[in-house]
């Protein structure tokens, strides 16, 4: 529930809503593991990921016991799916130790946080289509003249949500090179449109212009 209601008011769920204390102890990450295991009625997973953790959860006894459950055949492989920030101080005094990241991303929050990722070798994004998409949409609406010009410099006849979607999502998938873009939709018709965009690529130069107009959109906030 607090994902959900800061997905929509663009709140950090952090702000408002705390996960339990020491769910990161070795003994409570193999616990947690053989539940799910038991629910799926299987014996292995392929990637267990390490949700919403904070460096200081990371602890030498809890990559043991990771490293065990791998060597047990209860997993495949693990991860981390938490913040950026997050991401980095955890991945910088263990590299090469995680498998995969999956972490939020965007080209608003690039803007601000120009960082990247070093020290995994697969990396899932996901929140291309965020807050700020949203309110983005809202001002094209708004402000015919800035409708005027985004749809000139796009080379668009028209410019509505599900093009701009299309686009921001297009971008998102440019950007990440090592890994999938994740979306989250319930629409079919729209997962579709959205899965087009891996078999239909844009010009490179049109995400390119993107990247120019969201950037001086974000010089004159």
């Amino acid at each position: 529930m607090a994902r959900k209601i800061a997905a929509v008011t663009g709140t950090p769920v952090a702000q408002f809503a705390k996960a339990p204390a020491h769910r990161f102890r070795p003994e409570q990450v193999r616990t947690s593991l053989h539940t799910s295991l038991s629910e799926l009625g299987t014996d292995r997973v392929d990637l267990l990921l390490l949700h919403e953790a904070a460096p200081a959860d990371v602890t030498n006894d809890l990559l043991a016991m990771l490293e065990r459950l791998r060597a047990e055949g209860q997993i495949g492989a693990y991860g981390l799916a938490t913040g950026r920030g997050e991401t980095r101080a955890i991945l910088a005094p263990y590299p090469g130790v995680f498998a995969f990241a999956q972490a939020p991303d965007s080209i608003w929050l690039r803007l601000q946080d120009k960082a990247g990722f070093d020290g995994v070798p697969v990396l899932a994004t996901h929140s291309p289509l965020g807050a700020a998409f949203s309110d983005l949409v809202r001002r094209l609406q708004n402000q015919p003249e800035m409708q005027a010009r985004w749809q000139e410099r796009l080379e668009m006849d028209r410019l509505d949500v599900g093009q701009l979607a299309r686009l921001f999502l297009a971008e998102a998938v440019d950007a990440n090179g090592r890994g999938p873009v994740i979306f989250s939709l319930s629409n079919p018709a729209n997962i579709r449109a959205n899965m087009a965009i891996l078999d239909n690529a844009l010009p490179h130069q049109k995400i390119e212009q993107l990247r120019g107009l969201v950037g001086e959109l974000s010089l004159t906030q």
